[in-house]
């Protein structure tokens, strides 16, 4: 029964497949190791020129957050309000 099981997923190209899984999967962890590391490097650099950085990760990147639909208008409101906070000119709506 066991030997019927084995001849059937090596018809089915079982152990192609699972080499093939292993070597994304390691890959896949070698680009998020590698991103960190970069992202640790970026960081560091940053606070030695009294700097702070936001810096996202490769998982966040790679797989967005889905953020709801925002009106035109919502969106100028926002960089608008941004505008002002670092010294924009005008606060009455127009740039």
């Amino acid at each position: 029964m066991i030997n019927c099981d084995l001849q059937k997923l090596e018809i089915l190209g079982a152990p192609y497949l699972f080499e093939f899984a292993t070597q994304h999967i390691k890959e896949e962890v070698y680009r998020v190791y590698m991103a960190n590391v970069s992202r640790l490097i970026l960081k560091a650099t940053a606070r030695l020129g009294n700097n702070e950085v936001t810096i996202p990760t490769y998982y966040d990147i790679i797989h967005p957050k889905n953020e709801p639909e925002q009106s035109s208008e919502t969106v100028k409101q926002g960089i608008l309000d941004e505008y002002r906070k670092i010294g924009g000119a005008n606060t009455n709506g127009s740039v």
